[in-house]
């Protein structure tokens, strides 16, 4: 299996862009700041649900006429945690979602594109 590694502190940006462009396995290697190394394999697969959540998200935002400002307010989140939520950088918590389903008042299955 041909992998790529990359490490966030590179940008997460470079990553999204990496993983858009590969169909392999792709690894990343999070450093956290306690220096200690947290390892974390994303499939595509893993990637595609990913991606499908951030779009359905801003999808419903942008449907309520909402800006991630808004919605990082009513879910009680970092707005910069929306933008890389709907940019598919991150894999967030179902903690986070069901925050973001409920400021979007829709059921949290409805981020999975289940209605």
């Amino acid at each position: 299996m041909i992998c790529a590694w990359c490490f966030l502190g590179f940008g997460s940006t470079s990553i999204v862009k990496l993983l858009q462009k590969t169909q392999r396995c792709v690894r990343i290697l999070l450093i956290e700041s306690s220096s200690s190394s947290v390892f974390k394999e994303y499939t595509p697969d893993d990637f595609k649900i990913i991606r499908e959540v951030g779009l359905r998200i801003k999808a419903l935002r942008n449907g309520k006429g909402m800006s991630q400002h808004d919605l990082a307010i009513e879910a009680d989140i970092p707005k910069n945690q929306v933008g890389r939520i709907e940019r598919y950088e991150i894999n967030t918590s179902l903690v986070t979602l069901n925050r973001i389903a409920k400021a979007l008042n829709v059921d949290i299955a409805a981020l999975f594109g289940e209605d």
